[in-house]
């Protein structure tokens, strides 16, 4: 049994930047009512719920401990923040102007509020990534208003056969252009404001998502995680070889007791995660997996594991932002 990342024929320096960009943060105490365990899911686990972008282009609020469906919203597309029951997110633009739209997430996810805000030229404010564009959001509470910083990314496209690794960065890389901003929402009215770079809070900056391993200014180390919360750490193991799927051991410590809770087993070394009670959140990408000479396509998910038992308890499918299209000759 083999695992191949989902990168088909778009398996470039180009694709591989568009996905460059970290995806992950500890909590920064912003808003400690919920996290983001992964662009377009926010975990609120004090109420046992969170909320999806689903493949459907529509935003899904799910019990954590049945995986049951609470509802669905089609107004919006993916979740960004979520304070006081209001969750914004991003809907899927019809030109370039950025769109939020406000769920009222204690009544059946109905839309409250839609602001749209026209972006800088040439940006295109997609949720799903094209062939050589990309387009990323991450969101911040501070003091009941919303901050959404967003960055715009352009890669050249060349039939170039990828070089070796560590010969070319994303900085070096000839061509790249990056935009980047911040807009504020008036929690209240709705009002989106475009931010100059010196009006941003320190707060909405120290957001920005990061990969986290260890402490702050600890070297990294690819054995070990930090939860989206910073509350736990994800211990791997490689407890087997290729004939093995799960032949890695997720050993899951509680940080604040120093205590292992539980663990389970894998067929990645590590990957984005929240502990929620018994229940361990993560994600799993997309993959294909050869079982019996036969290819199964398995899509992007989140998924649900009972850190006593080692057992799936739920799972659900994610929309993809990927691109994975065919790329020029």
């Amino acid at each position: 049994m083999r695992i191949y990342p989902l990168l088909r024929s778009g398996a470039t320096v180009a694709a591989l930047l568009l996905s460059s960009i970290p995806l992950y943060a500890a909590n920064s105490g912003v808003n400690v009512e919920s996290v983001a365990l992964r662009p377009g899911v926010i975990v609120d686990a004090g109420k046992g719920r969170l909320f999806l972008m689903r493949p459907d282009n529509a935003v899904e609020a799910v019990n954590i401990a049945s995986g049951e469906t609470i509802w669905t919203a089609k107004s919006a597309a993916k979740p960004l923040a979520l304070k006081n029951a209001m969750l914004v997110c991003q809907a899927d633009p019809t030109s370039n102007r950025l769109s939020l739209v406000v769920l009222d997430v204690e009544s059946a996810g109905k839309a409250v509020m839609t602001s749209t805000i026209e972006l800088p030229p040439g940006v295109v404010p997609r949720i799903d990534n094209s062939m050589a564009q990309s387009f990323s959001t991450h969101a911040a509470a501070i003091d009941g208003d919303f901050y959404v910083s967003w960055q715009f990314q352009v890669v050249p496209m060349s039939g170039v056969s990828p070089p070796e690794e560590g010969t070319v960065t994303p900085q070096k890389m000839r061509g790249l252009q990056r935009t980047s901003g911040t807009v504020k929402m008036n929690a209240r009215t709705g009002m989106l404001t475009s931010l100059a770079p010196g009006d941003v809070p320190r707060m909405v900056q120290d957001s920005q998502p990061r990969l986290m391993t260890g402490p702050p200014g600890a070297p990294p180390d690819p054995t070990r995680r930090i939860s989206a919360d910073g509350r736990h750490t994800l211990k791997s193991a490689l407890v087997g070889d290729d004939r093995t799927w799960e032949k890695y051991r997720w050993s899951i410590v509680d940080n604040q007791t120093g205590k292992e809770i539980g663990e389970i087993r894998s067929f990645r070394s590590q990957s984005a995660f929240v502990v929620v009670g018994s229940l361990i959140i993560y994600e799993t990408g997309a993959y294909l997996r050869r079982i019996d000479n036969e290819m199964h396509d398995e899509p992007l998910k989140i998924r649900s594991v009972d850190l006593e038992s080692g057992k799936q308890v739920w799972n659900r499918p994610l929309r993809d932002t990927v691109y994975r299209g065919p790329l020029p000759p």
